[in-house]
């Protein structure tokens, strides 16, 4: 059994289709002859959905008055668009690609989000305080390690499947500020974390005709959750309230990209 087995994987590897080999045909006038076996550079840009919560809560430390915590939950949704570059290699199987990949990305999913609430003393009015605020996610510059696996169903035509991690150093904002007729103080938190996602894909790979060795790739990803970004802050009021406030979030993001890629040998 076991040496049925390697002469299957063997067969498929050095088999009809070669280990590094082009793809063999033309799909419109020239012949691309992408030689998979090979190292591979390229470049991306995107469109991205960003989607968490942001939860807060509120807690007035002076001893001088008894006033129950009070919990918030704000949705938290940013679009916006991304750009990258990558490296990496791929070698073929029968018809199969597989391939490591190294990538630096960006995005601008950092709007400012401003919402209100009031504390569980009250409502938005006497006796309960109420506040206005902002919070602010910043993604860091993005480095991801992912394996990729390609079917070469034709000779211009590669779906595949991705699965990575990704790292990027992440900011919490949230700024608070009472409402100047009843409660006029105002304090910023922020907080850093590092944060570290896998990230899961599907997309197709095609020649770019008439232009050797350069293929396109359109590809939808799911950056998974990351731990906890905090942020903490007290407002020194003077008045006996002093607020407390904890903010967290972990967001998850979707992104659909259309890239172009230089395959070459060394």
């Amino acid at each position: 059994m076991k040496i049925r087995i390697f002469l299957l994987l063997f067969y498929c590897c050095t088999g009809p289709l070669q280990a590094i080999q082009a793809w063999p045909m033309p799909c419109i006038g020239n012949c691309w002859h992408i030689p998979w076996g090979t190292f591979l550079v390229g470049a991306r840009g995107g469109y991205g959905e960003r989607l968490g919560d942001v939860n807060i809560t509120l807690v007035y430390t002076s001893p001088l008055e008894d006033i129950p915590s009070s919990f918030i939950i704000e949705d938290y949704t940013d679009f916006g668009y991304r750009t990258g570059i990558f490296a990496g290699y791929q070698i073929q199987c029968g018809r199969f690609v597989l391939g490591a990949e190294f990538s630096i990305d960006w995005d601008n999913m950092q709007d400012a989000h401003y919402f209100s609430f009031s504390d569980a003393n009250g409502q938005v009015e006497l006796p309960g305080f109420a506040y206005a605020a902002m919070a602010r996610y910043d993604y860091g510059v993005t480095y991801g390690l992912s394996a990729r696996l390609g079917y070469q169903m034709s000779h211009c035509f590669m779906p595949y499947f991705r699965l990575g991690l990704e790292q990027s150093d992440d900011t919490l904002t949230v700024a608070f500020a009472g409402f100047p007729t009843i409660y006029n103080f105002s304090v910023i938190t922020q907080g850093e974390s590092r944060q570290l996602r896998y990230v899961a894909g599907i997309g197709f790979e095609a020649p770019l005709p008439f232009i050797p060795f350069v293929t396109y790739r359109v590809e939808y990803d799911y950056h998974s959750r990351g731990k906890n970004a905090e942020a903490l802050g007290i407002i020194n009021d003077g008045l006996g309230f002093n607020p407390f406030f904890m903010s967290k979030i972990h967001p998850k993001t979707h992104t659909l990209d259309l890239a172009l890629v230089w395959n070459f040998a060394i």
